[in-house]
C-alpha cells in the first residue's frame, strides 16, 4: 500500500492531466532542471526524469490501489507505458 500523500499527489496528478492523457497526440517531455525556451505545439505533461521514472513504476504495479474508475485507470496506463526516451 502507498503512503496517501503519495496517493494525494498522483491522483491529484492524474485528474490535472486528464485531457493530455486521454489525447493520443499527447507526449511526455522529460526535463532537467532548467526550463526550455519553447512551447510544445502539442499537449505536454514535463516531468523529470525520476518523476517519470516514479510515475511509470505506480502506474505499470500496483495502480489499482487509487482506486479510480476503471475507464480512467485504462487511460492513464496507456499512456505510462509508451516508451520515452530522453
Amino acid at each position: 500500500m502507498i503512503q496517501s500523500d503519495w496517493q494525494d499527489i498522483l491522483t491529484n496528478f492524474v485528474y490535472t492531466n486528464l485531457p493530455a492523457l486521454m489525447n493520443p497526440a499527447s507526449r511526455i517531455t522529460i526535463v532537467s532542471s532548467t526550463s526550455s525556451p519553447t512551447i510544445p505545439d502539442t499537449s505536454t505533461i514535463v516531468v523529470t526524469p525520476e518523476v517519470l521514472a516514479g510515475l511509470q513504476a505506480y502506474v505499470l504495479n500496483n495502480f489499482d490501489n487509487l482506486q479510480l474508475p476503471s475507464d480512467i485507470q485504462d487511460i492513464v496506463r496507456n499512456f505510462f507505458s509508451v516508451e520515452t526516451s530522453l
